[in-house]
């Protein structure tokens, strides 16, 4: 009735002590949050955030994005398979090596401004949904063949501001 179209045409809602899923008007009781069945269609945020790991120590991390700037860390911390978002920006990592988790969802990684010497042939074949890779000013002077292999979604690569000496045949193989 009248109570129904007034709901509909609302632009904000307001659920005191419900759960309200982003971009939709739904609110849903608490009990059925994290309950293993998805009620937001469009967000998934009331199943997507549940089993999210604590941050790592010295990382600041929102959802699925981890952030480790200027840490002075020379090793990865513990990533999580649903990370979206890894910025590793100013440590003193000096190798990447390919990583044997599948990182299914990580669209944006930022690995720049380390001492990273060098990347192995096929260094991100377990990110296949890789968009935005940055790995300038670092210190790699060759570039392997098979080196991006696999990243088919590869929109953005920045290698400005590497000793870049020899670039290998067959570098972005699909």
């Amino acid at each position: 009735g009248q109570d129904e179209e007034m709901y509909l045409n609302c632009s904000t809602l307001h659920c005191p002590f419900y759960f309200k899923c982003k971009r939709e008007k739904q609110c849903y009781h608490p009990s059925n949050i994290c309950n293993g069945w998805v009620q937001c269609s469009y967000s998934f945020d009331d199943e997507e955030l549940c089993f999210m790991q604590p941050c790592p120590i010295r990382c600041k991390c929102l959802g699925n994005a981890m952030q480790c700037k200027h840490k002075n860390l020379t090793t990865l911390p513990l990533i999580v398979n649903t990370i979206r978002v890894l910025d590793f920006i100013g440590n003193t990592l000096y190798a990447w090596q390919k990583r044997s988790t599948k990182y299914l969802y990580l669209y944006n990684l930022d690995i720049s401004q380390n001492c990273i010497y060098s990347l192995q042939k096929m260094s991100f074949t377990n990110i296949k949904s890789l968009r935005k890779l940055n790995v300038s000013h670092n210190k790699i002077n060759l570039l392997s063949s098979r080196t991006f292999d696999g990243l088919q979604w590869l929109n953005e690569l920045f290698l400005n501001n590497n000793p870049i000496c020899l670039i290998e045949p067959e570098l972005f193989i699909r």
